[in-house]
């Protein structure tokens, strides 16, 4: 199964326990689905 990258910070997300999908993106954690909610990428 392919790894799906992170939408802010790119790394490769191989732990799906702390990734995060939000408005149709795949974020890695939290923090990066905030950040990217902040600067609005």
């Amino acid at each position: 199964m392919p790894h799906a990258s992170c939408a802010h910070c790119g790394c490769r997300i191989v732990d799906h326990s702390t990734m995060v999908e939000r408005e149709g993106k795949t974020y890695c954690c939290v923090n990066c689905a905030e950040a990217d909610k902040e600067h609005g990428d």
